[in-house]
C-alpha cells in the first residue's frame, strides 16, 4: 500500500507535464520548486512534532519531488537502514533488502528507510538550489544561504517502538505493611529452587513493569489464585485460599494505536517460571469484620478469612436478632438454610424464616457446635458474636453524585464559586467545592445543577438522604440547600450552624418525595444564598450523596 500511495503520486506529476506545450515545460525548466511526499501519509513538515510512530523493523518510504535542485540527499540515524526497492509490503522481515552500499545518506529520489532504533529517530532532507526557494506547507520553511547555494532542509521525526517484552514483579506484604520482592524478570531475581511458599489467606502482589515497547494494554492470568485473572491494571493482588501446588500464571502485555503516532502490536506474554505452593494457615479462620450485609429480602452473607468446605445442618449454630423500635419488634429470626456461597468460596450465606428491613437493627453470632465449619485447610471457623449487618440499597450512583468523574455530569452555574476539587474528598479523590473570598460582591442565589448524566429516577416514598460535608474554621454558614427539581419541586434544608468545622461530617435526615423521573428531567441542585454566608469569606466541601429506600417494618 505504501509503494502504491508513491506511484499514484508520480503518476499524477508525470500527467501532469505530458499536459504542459513545449513553452511551459521549458519555463518550467527553470522553475525552482521544493516538495515532498512520504508513503505514510502527505505530512507538510514539522520541526518539533513526532511525524510518525512505526514498530521497530518497519519502514516508511519517501520521495523528494523537487524541482532543479543542484544537490539532494537523505541523511539517517547510523541504525538504521537504506533499503533495496524490491522489497514487498507482505515481507515480513525487510533485513535481506538492506542496501549495504549505503552508510547514513542517500542521493536517491525515493528512499525507503528500515528503522531499527528504538526512540526518536530523525530523517533529513536536505536539498541546495541556485536561487532561494520556499517550502509553502503548514510551516513555511525557508531556504538559507549558504556560500554560493540556497539550502533547504526538512527533519522528520519518527517514533519508533520497541518490540514488546513483559516484565513482572512479585512481592509479599507482611502484617505491618512491609513488601518483600520474590521475584522480578527483569533482574532475573528468582528464587533459588523456583517455588514461592505461602499460607492459605495470604495474598501475592503481582507488577506489570514493562517498559520495553511501552504497552497500553495487559491482562493476567493466575490459576491458583480466588481470583483466577484480571486485566488493565498494572498492580493487582491475588488471594491465596485454597491449599495445593500452583502455576504461578502468566502476564501478556499489547499496545493498541491510534494509525498515527502510536503503532499497534500484538500480544506477548510472559509466562512466570515459578510454582506457588500454598499451605496450611497458621492465623485463626475467622469472619472479616464489617463484612455481614443484605443480599435479598430474607438473606445476609458474610466474608471469611479463608476458602471454605462444604457443610451441612449448621443453621442451628447462627443467631440473627432483629430490634425494631419504632414497630415494636424485638425478636430472633430462625436461620432455615446456612451454605457455602456458589459464586465466592470465601462467603457463608444464610437464609432466615422471614423479611428483614433497612429500618431494623440487626446482630448475628455464631457458636462452635458438636460439627464444624471448617476452612480449605482444615482450621475450624471461630465463634462471633454481635456482627451488624449492613444495608446496600444506594440509588445514586457512587462515581456521579460522588463527582470523581469531575467532567459534565454537573452543570457549574456559578464558577466563580463551585468548581470540581481533585485534590480533597471525603472518598475517592474528587469533591465538590464552594468557595469565596468576598461574600459581598457574589450574587444572590449560588447554584449547581444536575444534568443528564444525573437525572433522577425515584419512586414516591421516604428515603434517607445524607451527604457530607467538609466546613473550613474560618467559614460561618447558616445552610446549604439541596432541591429536588422538576415535575414537582422539594427543597431540603441542611442546618449547617451546629456542624463540626475542619473535618468530613455525615449529616442525614428522612425526605419523603414525589415521583422524580428522568423521562421529565429531574434533578438535584445544590444552592447556596447569600444571605446564609455569615463570613466575609467561606469555603466548604461537599462530598458523596447518598439516597436510601426507608423500609418499614
Amino acid at each position: 500500500m505504501k509503494n502504491i500511495k508513491k506511484i499514484i503520486q508520480i503518476i499524477s506529476i508525470v500527467a501532469f507535464l505530458v499536459g504542459c506545450n513545449n513553452d511551459e515545460v521549458n519555463s518550467l525548466a527553470k522553475f525552482n520548486d521544493a516538495t515532498w511526499s512520504t508513503s505514510e501519509y502527505n505530512y507538510a513538515n514539522t520541526t518539533s512534532d513526532i511525524n510518525f510512530g512505526i514498530n521497530k523493523g518497519d519502514y516508511i518510504s519517501f520521495i523528494d519531488l523537487s524541482q532543479n535542485a543542484i544537490s539532494h540527499e537523505w541523511i539517517i540515524e547510523k541504525e538504521d537502514k537504506f533499503l533495496n526497492p524490491n522489497f514487498k509490503t507482505s515481507d515480513k522481515n525487510l533485513i535481506p533488502f538492506i542496501n549495504n552500499d549505503l552508510g547514513t545518506v542517500s542521493t536517491s529520489k525515493p528512499a525507503h528507510i528500515l528503522f531499527l532504533k528504538p526512540g526518536i529517530n530523525e530523517v533529513k532532507m536536505v536539498n541546495t538550489f541556485d536561487s532561494p526557494v520556499t517550502f509553502n506547507g503548514k510551516v513555511k520553511i525557508e531556504s538559507v544561504k549558504k556560500g554560493d547555494v540556497y539550502e533547504l532542509k526538512n527533519i522528520w521525526k519518527v517514533d519508533v517502538y520497541d518490540s514488546l517484552k513483559p516484565a513482572v514483579k512479585i512481592s509479599k506484604e507482611d502484617d505491618l505493611g512491609v513488601k518483600t520482592e520474590l521475584y522480578n524478570s527483569a533482574k532475573e531475581l528468582i528464587p533459588a529452587d523456583g517455588v514461592i511458599n505461602i499460607e492459605a489467606g495470604e495474598s501475592l502482589i503481582y507488577e506489570d513493569i514493562t517498559t520495553i515497547g511501552r504497552p497500553n494494554a495487559n491482562s493476567w492470568k493466575s490459576p491458583g489464585s480466588n481470583q483466577k485473572t484480571a486485566s488493565g491494571t498494572k498492580n493487582v493482588v491475588f488471594d491465596y485460599l485454597k491449599l495445593g501446588e500452583f502455576e504461578a500464571g502468566s502476564l501478556s502485555v499489547s499496545r493498541d494505536g491510534d494509525d498515527k503516532t502510536v503503532p499497534k502490536a500484538e500480544s506477548q506474554v510472559l509466562d512466570i517460571p515459578l510454582k506457588i505452593i500454598v499451605n496450611k494457615s497458621s492465623k485463626p479462620f475467622n469472619i472479616i469484620e464489617e463484612s455481614v450485609v443484605r443480599l435479598e429480602s430474607n438473606k445476609i452473607s458474610f466474608d471469611v478469612s479463608g476458602e471454605l468446605k462444604a457443610f451441612t445442618d449448621q443453621e442451628a449454630n447462627f443467631n440473627v436478632h432483629v430490634t425494631n423500635t419504632a414497630a415494636s419488634f424485638d425478636s430472633d429470626i430462625t436461620v432455615t438454610k446456612a451454605q457455602v456461597s456458589s459464586t465466592n468460596k470465601a462467603t457463608i450465606e444464610l437464609t432466615l424464616a422471614s423479611d428483614i428491613y433497612n429500618t431494623d437493627d440487626i446482630k448475628v453470632s455464631y457458636i462452635v457446635g458438636a460439627t464444624t465449619i471448617v476452612s480449605a485447610d482444615e482450621r475450624d471457623l471461630l465463634a462471633f458474636t454481635d456482627q451488624t449487618v449492613r444495608f446496600t440499597d444506594e440509588l445514586l450512583d457512587s462515581d456521579y453524585y460522588g463527582f470523581e468523574l469531575g467532567g459534565s455530569e454537573w452543570f457549574i452555574q456559578h464558577p466563580d464559586q463551585w468548581s470540581y476539587s481533585s485534590s480533597f474528598a471525603n472518598t475517592g479523590t474528587n469533591s465538590l467545592k464552594f468557595s469565596e473570598a468576598d461574600v459581598s460582591s457574589m450574587d444572590n442565589k449560588i447554584k449547581v445543577q444536575g444534568t443528564s448524566a444525573t437525572e433522577l429516577k425515584i419512586v414516591a416514598g421516604t428515603y434517607n438522604f445524607s451527604i457530607n460535608v467538609w466546613i473550613d474554621v474560618d467559614s460561618d454558614l447558616n445552610t446549604l440547600l439541596t432541591n429536588f427539581q422538576g415535575t414537582t419541586f422539594k427543597s431540603v434544608k441542611w442546618d449547617l450552624t451546629g456542624v463540626k468545622k475542619g473535618e468530613w461530617v455525615k449529616l442525614n435526615q428522612e425526605v419523603t418525595l414525589a415521583d422524580y423521573d428522568n423521562t421529565n428531567n429531574d434533578k438535584l441542585v445544590f444552592q447556596i444564598n447569600k444571605v446564609d454566608v455569615i463570613s466575609t469569606s467561606a469555603t466548604m466541601y461537599v462530598d458523596d450523596i447518598s439516597m436510601v429506600p426507608v423500609e418499614q417494618r
